[in-house]
């Protein structure tokens, strides 16, 4: 109220009043701003208190706060896009934000994070990538990378230890396997792991490493087999290997009767005749362990020549020209035979071709005219 030129009291519309109090209600965000206001029945009003302007919030008892970029807050309603509130009960989404800002799905939006902050989704970030819950310098893909490492959070580094899915499925190939973990680094990207099965032993299949070498007698190079066990280096002799194996470079299972051998040490029966492992030495005339009807077996020759049967021999007219003859009892005999034509030996070693020179011929025959011949009946 004011007394006019006439000296009349009356009522202010206008301007400010120190009558009218100045404040902010922080419950309501009303603010009623010390000003006079429409006079009503001639008598002047304190201006009412009205929402502070353009959404925002008191930033005190006594004031409006201009923007939102301190509080981040606005009044019901509206939501904070980086300074600025908007009508609206709520940011939906980037780009619902200013640049710089990320909505949070609540009323208001949010500076972006700085990279190695927590962060949910890229949404969220600056740099602009969240990855293992970081934020991060790139995407960070491929196998053994990681943005969340202690020693440096935000920055995409190899990972150099632990299991990786990128790093699966496991496969093994000759001697190594590849078994889902991370290894060294190499030129600052992570690697996966390929190592070698251990004790020297070889894949089993694709995807696994053999426990030992007994079941392919296979090891990786540089070692070799001594029946189940893979050993470093070579074997040098029966020694090398367990018992029930022999050398060849590796130790390999011993050999049945009837396969394939080249001395004693290859063969279970310790004997190797007529190059198959035999059931004896099989050192007797006229007798084999290689015939097809029983490999492995030492049995009697009844043809054939054997040096065994040698030298030749002729005694009356009997000669033994280093063939094998028939087997008596389960063994091989060489074979004597008659002088042809009734003749009888020559010497020690050769039958005579006639009787011209002695006139003698073998029982049952007559030298006639130089030539031996029956006699009758």
């Amino acid at each position: 109220m004011a007394c006019n030129s006439s000296g009349t009291c009356t009522p202010v519309t206008s301007g400010t009043d120190n009558l009218c109090p100045v404040a902010c209600n922080v419950s309501t965000n009303q603010y009623t701003p010390g000003q006079c206001g429409t006079a009503s029945g001639g008598v002047g009003q304190c201006a009412p208190a009205v929402a502070c302007p353009n959404g925002n919030v008191c930033a005190s008892a006594t004031e409006c706060a201009s923007d939102c970029s301190t509080s981040g807050r606005c009044a019901t309603g509206s939501f904070c896009d980086g300074s600025t509130c908007h009508a609206g009960t709520t940011c939906t989404a980037s780009p619902g934000c200013a640049s710089g800002f990320y909505c949070d799905g609540t009323a208001s939006c949010k500076l972006k994070l700085v990279k190695g902050a927590n962060c949910t989704n890229d949404l969220q970030c600056s740099t602009p990538f969240c990855v293992d819950d970081v934020c991060c310098d790139t995407a960070c893909t491929g196998a053994c990378m990681a943005c969340n490492l202690g020693s440096s959070p935000g920055t995409c580094s190899p990972v150099t230890s632990g299991t990786d899915n990128s790093c699966l499925p496991v496969t093994c190939s000759g001697n190594i396997i590849t078994n889902g973990q991370c290894g060294t680094a190499s030129g600052g990207t992570g690697q996966c792991a390929a190592n070698a099965c251990a004790n020297g032993n070889v894949c089993a299949d694709g995807s696994h490493c053999a426990t030992d070498c007994s079941g392919t007698g296979a090891c990786a190079s540089g070692y070799y087999c001594d029946g189940g066990t893979c050993r470093s280096g070579s074997c040098t002799g029966p020694s090398g290997c367990a018992s029930g194996y022999y050398c060849d470079g590796t130790c390999k299972a011993k050999l049945d009767n009837g396969v394939s051998c080249g001395n004693n040490g290859q063969c279970k029966s310790t004997f190797c005749a007529d190059n198959v492992c035999c059931n004896s030495d099989c050192r007797g005339a006229c007798m084999a362990c290689n015939l097809g009807a029983s490999p492995g077996t030492c049995s009697p020759v009844t043809s054939g020549a054997d040096n065994l049967c040698l030298p030749v021999t002729c005694s009356g007219n009997m000669i033994t020209n280093g063939q094998c003859g028939t087997a008596s009892g389960g063994t091989g005999q060489c074979a004597a035979n008659a002088c042809a034509d009734g003749n009888i030996c020559l010497d020690g070693n050769q039958c005579a071709p006639d009787c011209s020179g002695t006139g003698a011929c073998a029982s049952g025959y007559l030298c006639v005219d130089g030539a031996c011949q029956l006699t009758g009946p």
